[in-house]
């Protein structure tokens, strides 16, 4: 399922995060698509990224960008990225949003 912002609320959002960064088994993943320039990056607008944890005392994420070459993992706060999902995809005219990834069952 794609969990679009405004569909869904930035507490869902924190809590999806929350859950899916303290599953032991480390099989089950989040992906969020987001607007770079929200977050003051360069590159195309949107862009795909998984979340490898959460630090809840700073209220953070930890991005595990896929474009390496040009960004290493970075932390952001919930705030910030949730705005930059909020962003309209120009070529679908649709928020971003996240999604689970997860083995098979």
């Amino acid at each position: 399922t794609i969990h679009v912002p405004g569909e869904y609320s930035m507490e869902v959002f924190r809590k999806e995060v929350e859950l899916y960064c303290s599953c032991p088994s480390h099989t089950t993943f989040l992906v969020t698509s987001f607007c770079r320039a929200n977050l003051n990056q360069t590159g195309e607008d949107g862009h795909f990224s998984p979340i490898a944890g959460y630090h809840a005392e700073t209220d953070q994420v930890l991005i595990l960008d896929v474009a390496r070459f040009k960004y290493a993992p970075y932390w952001v706060t919930v705030d910030a990225l949730f705005d930059a999902m909020m962003a309209k995809d120009a070529s679908i005219d649709r928020k971003r949003g996240w999604f689970v990834v997860q083995p098979i069952q």
